[in-house]
């Protein structure tokens, strides 16, 4: 028998700390292999942390509300099995003893490239099958401090180091990032509360941010007439009880068609390399209102889904959503997005861009005119940096043109 420390493992890219909200295991139990010890709140997941050694808890060094790094350990147990002994380095390996799966909700979180770290010669690669990176707690904790991003140093073994780090900056000139000034309390707002902000805000708040700095937005507004279509879609909820088909499930058949005539709206630019990238697939991102925060889910490969399969699949992610139980592959490359908030009943909706995408659409909810016609609100946002105005008001019109006759929806 021989006892074993239990660290907290990587939860993939750029995800170094989190907040304990389970603790799923007490002193004195036996544990199984694959069984769940405790869940993880991160800025981009909540993922359930199981154990890969069986045996039996000695102590347990965290608590629920804890934040807790990669690389800490969490608790000791009783196996066994050997205890797995340290890299040549002296390093620990952040992949000891667990791997975690992503099982819940992401957050509204900016997507981001992945940029190959190429290995010196004779090493392994490093990156591992869901695009994160094999790196040692102390090599992350040093890249956090400095902030470097893991996935541009070149490795110099099967996992990156803090040498490889060193290394790095004696390469690349590193800028620090600006800290944002903590907040005066003014005495004539009266007594205040605080409350930490969730993983998902954060992400949210920085995302949002960096979009806005970097992305010269810009919004065109149409109006749309959709009485036929809610005529359309009320008759084909009537024919069939398996699935009931919303309104955004029409606007996502109707951006497909048109991204496939304007690929620019579907398409991300690289700065660095002054390229434009046209994507394959058509990936559209639905934003889902949940208890714990906003959410963009990605139906992916819309091209090839009739209505009854984009119903499914936003039903069952908006659940998933709500239920936190998102996979991180359900909220990567999405190439589009929209943002329908008419359930709520907003009259206009100016949203911004979830970069590396390009466009956005905001939906509001539709209004009577006088005619007794339904007429649905809809603002599209681009980036003016590859898309220009007369080009977004090409793409408007086509959505129109879809979204008015019901017959070229189905076509």
């Amino acid at each position: 028998m021989s006892t074993i420390t239990i660290k907290l493992p990587s939860l993939g890219e750029n995800v170094e700390r989190g907040t304990i909200v389970s603790l799923l295991v007490s002193p004195g139990e036996f544990i199984s292999v694959n069984q769940t010890i405790l869940e993880v709140e991160t800025d981009k997941v909540t993922a359930e942390v199981p154990s890969e050694i069986e045996g039996t808890i000695v102590d347990i060094m965290v608590a629920e509300g804890d934040e807790i790094a990669e690389g800490e350990a969490i608790l000791t147990l009783e196996s066994g099995e050997a205890a797995e002994e340290e890299s040549s380095s002296g390093e620990d390996v952040a992949d000891q003893a667990m791997a975690v799966p992503a099982t819940a909700a992401a957050t509204h979180a900016r997507e981001e490239p992945l940029l190959s770290a190429m290995p010196a010669s004779g090493a392994h690669p490093v990156q591992r099958a869901d695009g994160s990176y094999r790196a040692t707690p102390k090599a992350r904790k040093l890249s956090r401090e400095l902030g470097i991003e893991i996935a541009h140093v070149n490795p110099s073994g099967s996992a990156i180091t803090e040498r490889d780090i060193k290394a790095h900056i004696r390469t690349v000139p590193q800028s620090a990032a600006p800290q944002s000034p903590r907040l005066d309390i003014s005495s004539s707002w009266g007594d205040v509360s605080r409350e930490k902000m969730s993983g998902i805000m954060k992400a949210t708040a920085a995302n949002m941010t960096q979009a806005w700095q970097t992305i010269p937005h810009v919004w065109l507004t149409e109006d749309i007439n959709i009485t036929a279509l809610e005529d359309q879609r009320k008759s084909l909820n009537a024919e069939q009880e398996e699935i009931k088909l919303s309104t955004t499930v029409f606007i996502v058949k109707c951006i497909s068609k048109s991204l496939l005539k304007y690929p620019i709206f579907n398409a991300s630019i690289d700065m660095a390399s002054q390229e434009i990238i046209y994507k394959d697939k058509i990936n559209i991102g639905v934003a889902v209102d949940t208890d714990h925060g906003l959410f963009v889910p990605v139906i992916k490969d819309t091209q090839h889904m009739g209505l009854n399969v984009i119903g499914q699949e936003l039903i069952s992610l908006s659940e998933k959503a709500k239920a936190k139980k998102l996979s991180m592959s359900d909220l990567e490359g999405g190439g589009f997005t929209i943002s329908n908030l008419g359930t709520i009943g907003s009259t206009s909706i100016f949203p911004i861009i979830n970069a590396p995408q390009v466009a956005i659409l905001g939906v509001a909810r539709y209004k009577l005119n006088h005619l007794n016609q339904k007429i649905l609100t809809v603002t599209l946002g681009f980036d003016h940096r590859v898309i220009n105005g007369a080009d977004a008001a090409r793409f408007l019109q086509q959505l129109k043109y879809l979204m008015e006759s019901p017959v070229r929806i189905l076509a």
